[in-house]
């Protein structure tokens, strides 16, 4: 999927359900809209990360979705303010279509701000040389399986470590498979790391950012869980006892003092008002009671 593309035709769509929230008729549309906003918004946010990805290096790439995340933080807090705003001057319905303006706006901020990466030549890697050396590969007997079969090969092997070795981290290093390993108590190291162990020496030019899927860590002891859960389950249990008699008196509390009062809120003033002379004829009705 074009990145580029793939995020303005994501917030380009994302204009629709927002404008559609405006005429909702009911609460059920209202949800399933909000629903499809999700779709689309999940869709622009994931491509604009893997965009990054495919645009930064290594030691960049970092840097840009700590941006990315903040920026998205603060939009959302920028945006709950706007909305709040429209909604207090002009209504709900305006509120909607700002948002809709809003999504509009940023398709065109994207289209012209954000640049198509480079794609790879076609032949570039169904080369002559490139398909011999890839066949010598396969038929290498040391070779025992792909990286989607680590977790398997590690079993069937009895492998006690991994090391990991590649020219280029982005895109090759199967994170996934790597972490359940290292869950599973087998050690996995770099191999900057393991040159260093059996040498002495430390490769400054091999060292990257991921260093800290490589670290130590993510052992430890079984007694040392077994007891931290006896703990919990200790004090979770004295805690039950002695706040029951207080839950208790709570709960019974608010059943003598709580009303069957049913509050709608509506979206225009009209219907406040009739909700408002509602509650006021309630109370009314209720110091009559009293008195």
């Amino acid at each position: 999927i074009d990145r580029r593309r793939g995020i303005l035709i994501s917030l380009t769509l994302l204009a629709i359900p927002t404008t559609l929230l405006a005429f909702a008729p009911n609460l059920w549309v209202f949800a399933s809209l909000r629903v499809v906003q999700g779709l689309f918004m999940s869709a622009a946010f994931g491509l604009t990360l893997a965009h990054l990805g495919e645009r930064f290096s290594a030691s960049e790439v970092s840097g840009a979705f700590a941006a990315y995340i903040t920026g998205n933080v603060a939009s959302n807090l920028i945006g709950r303010l706007i909305a709040t705003s429209v909604a207090g001057q002009a209504g709900l319905a305006a509120n909607f279509f700002v948002f809709a303006a809003l999504n509009i706006a940023g398709a065109v901020l994207v289209y012209f701000t954000v640049q198509r990466v480079p794609k790879v030549a076609p032949g570039s890697t169904t080369n002559g040389p490139a398909m011999t050396a890839w066949r010598a590969h396969l038929a290498n007997p040391s070779v025992v399986g792909s990286l989607a079969e680590l977790s398997m090969l590690v079993v069937r092997e009895r492998v006690d470590r991994i090391v990991v070795a590649l020219e280029d981290f982005r895109g090759q290093l199967p994170i996934t498979e790597l972490m359940r390993c290292r869950l599973a108590g087998i050690r996995v190291e770099e191999a900057a790391t393991f040159f260093e162990r059996l040498t002495g020496k430390i490769l400054l030019r091999d060292l990257r950012p991921s260093w800290f899927v490589f670290s130590g860590g993510f052992q430890k002891p079984a007694f040392v869980g077994k007891t931290k859960r006896l703990v919990e389950l200790i004090v979770a249990g004295v805690a039950l006892v002695v706040l029951a008699p207080v839950l208790a008196l709570r709960a019974l509390l608010i059943k003598r003092v709580a009303q069957r009062v049913v509050l709608t809120v509506f979206s225009d003033r009209a219907s406040c008002r009739v909700l408002a002379s509602r509650l006021e004829r309630f109370l009314q009705a209720r110091s009559n009671r009293l008195a």
